[in-house]
């Protein structure tokens, strides 16, 4: 059973903890002050207005919280493994075949130092072996949110430091939608991928959920670029 295959549990794990998430944090009415505007833009009376807020941070802490609890009541699936929150993880351009990419997406900075995502299920931040990088994830909660910065994020966490899977999580923002801009930003030609890169696109999974009241939808990168 290759390490891939034995942490697909993680996948299950982290899907359970999505689904306990409540609704209160994925969206929420919010107040602002605003200045009422006359015809020739001269300002007027202060006002307040309510508009609905979605903040990624507050949906990922809620998100750690659940998957920890369940990482608690499976000590021994969970031996010598931690979930961290926004680690660096730094470029570690000193190691074999270590290359950044842009896969085919938007344009890519290949001199960034290094990434911090979201979440990291891991050994250790010291230890790259594969059998103890299982899960690194991105989230986002915006209505049209900015995917492919985070997919190509994840790919090249998952190709370089051997991660099983990167898991993209997308909420607020309509699945049709999320798939059409992923394709959009897509310029490669997925035919003519090497066996390598398709290997990574199915390693990157996608969990999109808009409201607490649809199920999650779950993808791999490779199944949107096939339209499968």
């Amino acid at each position: 059973m290759s390490y891939t295959e034995a942490h697909r549990y993680c996948l299950g794990d982290l899907l359970l903890a999505f689904y306990q998430v409540p609704q209160e944090l994925y969206s929420w009415d919010a107040a602002k002050t605003a200045f009422e505007m006359d015809i020739a833009g001269h300002k007027l009376n202060m006002v307040q207005q309510t508009y609905k807020q979605q903040i990624e941070r507050v949906f990922a802490y809620e998100l750690y919280h659940q998957l920890r609890k369940i990482m608690e009541f499976k000590p021994d699936r969970y031996k010598n493994m931690h979930l961290h929150g926004e680690i660096f993880k730094e470029n570690l351009r000193t190691l074999p075949n270590f290359e950044l990419k842009n896969f085919g997406f938007s344009s890519f900075d290949e001199n960034v130092k290094g990434f911090v995502p979201d979440l990291t299920l891991h050994g250790a931040n010291d230890n790259i072996e594969d059998d103890s990088q299982a899960l690194v994830i991105e989230i986002k909660t915006d209505v049209k949110p900015n995917a492919t910065k985070d997919i190509v994020k994840l790919l090249n966490l998952v190709s370089n430091y051997d991660f099983s899977y990167g898991v993209f999580i997308s909420i607020n923002c309509n699945t049709e939608v999320l798939i059409k801009h992923i394709k959009n930003e897509y310029m490669g030609d997925i035919s003519k991928e090497s066996i390598d890169n398709l290997n990574l696109f199915e390693r990157l999974k996608i969990m999109s959920r808009t409201t607490t009241y649809s199920n999650i939808t779950e993808m791999t990168l490779k199944n949107i670029l096939n339209n499968e």
